[in-house]
């Protein structure tokens, strides 16, 4: 089948980590291809895959948590079902994509003080400088962000994250973990998402309601940016769980 990243849910409804940066790069891995062997549907239920003894055990995978793992998994996979891939089906359908890019640009541009600050946190003035001049073009005669202004003086958005932080000073990757609700991650990831959180201005300067606004319609956007991925997941996957494992840490692997 097709190899093509799922980060199923990254978008959580709870944070806004992700960038666009990474849902592109995710996109990239659709021309490889994976072998799986042939099962019928009636099989498909019963089979599955455990450890290593699985068709994708090319590359390392610690999962010393798969137990706990498969039934996070299981439970992600009901409210995505339920709730979370409905919304983000009717988002990718109905707004116009004029629509999509002011809700992107917007966004990109809330995240802005919090790259300015992992920038002071790593003494990197260019990060700090970059990130706050677009926060405040963007605001301004970007119309409060809707409009990416700062593009056009090919001033770029500065990504970094609390996981990129960890990576350089010098903790690992560590083991591969199925959050509920925030989905798959490794565990420095799992860090750096709540170094994120803790570094964020607007955390502290906007009431929970907004925060929350923010994460969801984020999630929301990410989620419908690869709705075609998690189809195919869905249609060709003997094991998804060990389908979305391999290449969730595939993607990663140079992030070690």
């Amino acid at each position: 089948m097709k190899t093509k990243v799922l980060l199923i849910f990254l978008v959580s409804f709870l944070c806004a980590c992700s960038s666009k940066k990474e849902v592109k790069n995710n996109n990239n891995l659709s021309n490889s291809k994976m072998a799986t062997p042939h099962i019928s549907a009636s099989d498909e239920s019963e089979f599955r895959f455990e450890g290593n003894d699985h068709p994708y055990s090319d590359i390392e995978i610690k999962d010393p948590l798969e137990s706990f793992n498969r039934k996070m998994f299981k439970f992600n996979y009901v409210i995505d079902r339920l709730w979370i891939r409905p919304a983000a089906f009717a988002y990718k359908k109905y707004v116009p994509e004029f629509g999509k890019q002011r809700i992107d640009n917007f966004l990109d541009n809330l995240k802005q003080p919090l790259y300015a600050a992992q920038g002071i946190i790593t003494l990197n003035p260019k990060v700090v400088v970059t990130a706050t001049i677009r926060f405040i073009l963007n605001s301004t005669l970007g119309v409060f962000g809707l409009f990416d202004f700062a593009a056009t003086k090919k001033i770029k958005t500065p990504h970094i994250s609390g996981t990129q932080i960890l990576k350089n000073i010098g903790v690992k990757r560590g083991p591969y973990i199925v959050l509920p609700i925030f989905g798959p991650r490794f565990a420095r990831e799992t860090i750096g998402m709540v170094v994120d959180r803790g570094l964020d201005p607007l955390n502290f300067l906007v009431n929970r309601k907004a925060t929350l606004s923010r994460a969801s319609a984020k999630g929301l956007a990410i989620r419908s940016h690869i709705l075609d991925i998690t189809d195919q997941i869905e249609e060709d996957s003997i094991d998804k769980y060990a389908a979305i494992r391999y290449i969730y840490t595939h993607v990663h692997e140079k992030g070690r």
